[in-house]
């Protein structure tokens, strides 16, 4: 059974007395002592703080007689949860467990009793009624606690400011309906305000780390707007809508803080149509300053409100208000004060029309820009007129997206001459680098359109020379200005002058590489860059029209050399050689495609020089293949001139390449021998045709080749012996000695004796007889082995007198070289040898 509130005090009374003298009438030390863990503890504690001496009078001020028993009951409670609030969590559950477990509150009176039919008290409710049994004089000392520098009284020391704040709030509230009701408008805005600031501190107590309980503050931030809704709208009953609005503002602000956005929207929506009226109030009184600030106020209130369709109005009144305040200066002839207003003027029309340009208003936008232009250069501050100006072409821009195709025409047409007028005054406050870009924007513009070809090319022209003053007074770094190259270089590509296009990218990388160079960095991402550049340069070039050979190769040369710059700065980046070779490779390419132009063209020579350029590319970006291909052409297109000479060179360097670069044997040695061919047809080249027919041989011996190998030494041998001369024939026999060599290599030993015995007649006519004697030797030995292979070798399928008649031949030949070497023994053993298989 629960206890009644008399029963309640008769015992904290007798519980009192039973305590200790130090716990009287000090609740500092009662609460101290308090053990939230403990029932009995908690019950006397209330019992100290109700019967707390000192404390006595200000309980007879505060609480009417008729429920001061509740009232000191519920006081006692609010004191222990801001005691409890300092100790712990789990002291606020304890002491809230036994107020649900010891006081309920009746439906009908609110007091707290004991009855079946009760509701479980909450600490809000505690301080609801509290806050209800206050007397005057009470209600009037807690309000005090929320006015800033008011000192302490026995409310701010004894409850916890979220308890005492929102219980503030609540008593002022109602103070606030008491006055409404009665018609005491001021005494009711009094009251309304007091209790929204009170709501607004009891939220900001309920969001404290030491409460930490979102969802009281969010109801308090409501009860705050609430009462900030009255205030406002008392004020705006009275006429008073300047302070109709302000409170409106911080009603919304109270719902968004506590998390309701649509009272706040509505409550924005309100303050913007308060101070529209203020607003008006001033425009109507020719107070165009004051207006103009209200107007903005306007646009803030509608803008938070999510009421954009409303705040587009209010822009342009803001603008109005401004001009027509600069136009009443003027009149009156303050030109200074004017001229200022005036420039408040153009800010407004600017930040209106920014506020169309947001909202995809453009058509407004486009006024609002050409107000702000207009209002800028009759205050000569050109710089912002001509921003302004753009900002005109950009919303006519946006315009043109939006129309038919006809329609955007003329859209763009007129874009291009706002940038226009912005070139003139960027150029008026001496700002090139602004009005070479507002240069290249009208060429933008003009691209747009057709048959205007010739505006943009000269328009784009105009922003290259006007940039290059600004490189030269401002000083513009060469990163800008190959940013900006780069830029005019696009342009004159999508209208098709690949030619200046290609100048353009040229430019602008050279000025990158070269600060590189100056500065001796390192700097790969800007070398790659310029690397870049180069290459897009190169392509531009190749895509340029052609108007005759010559200026074929005026642009190939161009381009060659844009790829070579890109191969310099992709080498010096580090770790890009795919892309040095691929730059690399496509200048040989462009030197292909000259060649290929000169061929067609019946030019023989010019076309073998190209074709010798292709090849020497090729070779630098490590292509054999393509290198070697390359100097094969130009061997031909010299044959084709008739520069046989010309011809068989290319085919020996053809030819090397082939060899030791690319690998391919075969090619290598046909290409040696149409060198040979070559070096035939050029009198006196008898040598050349020589060494052209070794090389060949010795390709062929290093692919095992040996009997081909050996057939061409010989051949070489024979051009040595028409050469003549000690040398000629010592090379001669030098020759014919490999080609034996090649034999032996390949088992043909007879062939092998044959090619010995030219070279010891070629040694012979070179006067060189000790090399002769031992060529001779070299023979004799090679039949003797061709012999002896005969007698030994497979006779099967073959008749023993052919075998025998083979081998006597070999020996005889044997005999005879033997003979001529002076080796009269070995002579007579291969005579014995001969005569044997003779028998």
């Amino acid at each position: 059974m629960v206890d009644s509130p008399v029963r309640l005090f008769r015992r904290y009374a007798h519980w009192n007395s039973c305590v200790s003298e130090p716990r009287h009438g000090y609740t500092n030390r009662a609460l101290k002592s308090v053990d939230f863990n403990s029932a009995e503890s908690i019950r006397a504690s209330l019992g100290d703080i109700t019967h707390m001496g000192g404390a006595d009078r200000f309980f007879d001020r505060a609480f009417h007689h008729k429920s001061k028993a509740t009232s000191l009951l519920a006081f006692g409670i609010l004191a222990l949860y801001k005691h409890a609030d300092a100790e712990s969590e789990d002291a606020v559950k304890k002491l809230t467990d036994f107020i649900h477990v010891n006081f309920k509150v009746h439906h009908d009176n609110d007091t707290l009793i004991g009855r079946e039919d009760s509701q479980v008290v909450s600490r809000e409710r505690v301080a609801s009624l509290l806050g209800e049994s206050l007397t005057e004089t009470a209600k009037a000392d807690l309000l005090q606690t929320t006015e800033s520098g008011t000192g302490l009284n026995e409310f701010s020391i004894f409850l916890a400011d979220q308890d005492r704040c929102s219980m503030a709030g609540q008593v002022a509230s109602a103070q606030g309906e008491v006055y409404h009701y009665r018609g005491e408008v001021r005494r009711a805005i009094t009251a309304y305000w007091q209790a929204a600031k009170a709501f607004g501190a009891a939220a900001e107590a309920y969001e404290g780390v030491d409460v930490n309980r979102r969802d009281l503050a969010a109801r308090a931030y409501k009860q705050g707007g609430d009462a900030y809704l009255k205030v406002a709208e008392a004020y705006r009953h009275e006429g008073r809508h300047d302070l109709a609005a302000q409170n409106f503002m911080n009603a919304a602000q109270a719902y968004m803080k506590g998390d309701y956005p649509a009272q706040a929207q509505q409550a924005y929506t309100q303050a913007g149509d308060a101070y529209l009226e203020v607003a008006e109030a001033y425009r109507d009184e020719g107070r165009y300053d004051l207006a103009a600030q209200a107007y903005g106020d306007v646009v803030t209130a509608y803008v938070k409100g999510h009421r954009r369709d409303l705040a587009e109005k209010a822009y342009e009144q803001v603008a109005a208000a401004r001009q027509a305040n600069a136009q009443a200066y003027m009149d009156a002839g303050q030109h200074e004060q004017g001229k200022a207003a005036r420039g408040k003027a153009a800010k407004a029309y600017w930040e209106a029309a920014q506020y169309y340009l947001e909202r995809k208003r453009y058509d407004l936008a486009r006024v609002n820009f050409r107000l702000a232009a207009e209002a800028y250069k009759t205050l000569n501050q050109q710089k912002l007129a001509g921003d302004a100006y753009e900002m005109v072409a950009a919303a006519l821009t946006h315009l043109a997206g939006l129309q038919p195709r006809q329609e955007a025409l003329n859209f763009y047409t007129q874009a291009a001459e706002s940038y226009t007028q912005a070139v003139k005054e960027y150029m008026a406050a001496e700002q090139p680098e602004l009005a070479a870009r507002a240069y290249l924007n009208v060429a933008k513009a003009f691209a747009k359109v057709d048959d205007k070809h010739a505006q943009v090319t000269e328009a784009i022209g105009s922003a290259l020379e006007v940039y290059k003053q600004a490189v030269e007074t401002q000083k513009v770094s060469p990163a800008e200005a190959a940013k900006f190259s780069t830029q005019a270089a696009k342009l004159y590509s999508e209208v098709g002058d690949h030619r200046a296009a290609a100048k353009c990218y040229d430019e602008g990388a050279e000025a990158l590489f070269l600060q590189q160079m100056e500065l001796h960095s390192p700097a790969g991402p800007a070398y790659e860059k310029a690397a870049k550049t180069f290459m897009k340069a190169a392509k531009e070039y190749m895509k340029a029209e052609r108007h005759d050979l010559a200026d074929l190769v005026d642009l190939a040369n161009l381009t060659v050399r844009a790829y070579r710059n890109a191969a310099d700065a992709y080498a010096r980046v580090g770790g890009l050689l795919a892309q040095v070779t691929m730059a690399l490779e496509s200048a040989a390419e462009v030197h292909n495609r000259v060649a290929t132009a000169h061929v067609l063209a019946r030019d023989s020579i010019l076309a073998a020089r190209s074709y010798l350029e292709a090849a020497k590319t090729f070779k630098e970006a490590g292509l054999p293949t393509q290198a070697a291909a390359a100097y094969l052409q130009a061997a031909i297109a010299h044959r084709d001139a008739d520069q046989h000479t010309q011809a068989a060179l290319a085919y020996l360097q053809a030819a090397e390449v082939y060899s030791h670069e690319a690998d391919q044997q075969e090619e290598a040695i046909l290409t040696y021998m149409n060198a040979a061919t070559a070096f035939e047809r050029v009198p006196g080249q008898r040598a050349q045709v020589a060494r052209a027919l070794e090389s060949a041989a010795e390709v062929h011996e290093g692919v095992r080749g040996f009997s081909q190998a050996a057939v061409i030494y010989e051949m070489a041998g024979q051009e040595w012996e028409l050469v003549g001369g000690p040398g000629g024939y010592e090379s001669a026999a030098k020759a014919f000695s490999k080609g034996a060599q090649a034999d032996t290599q390949d088992g043909m030993d007879a062939l092998a004796g044959r090619r010995y015995g030219l070279a010891a007649r070629a040694y012979a006519k070179a006067d060189l007889p000790d090399r002769a004697k031992e060529a001779l030797v070299s023979s004799a030995e090679a039949f003797m082995k061709a012999g002896h292979s005969e007698v030994n070798g497979d006779i099967k399928g073959r008749r023993r007198a052919d075998w025998q008649r083979h081998a006597a031949g070999w020996y005889t030949l044997a005999e005879t070289a033997y003979k001529d070497a002076g080796l009269l023994k070995e002579a007579a053993a291969a005579a014995a040898l001969a005569a044997d298989n003779n028998s």
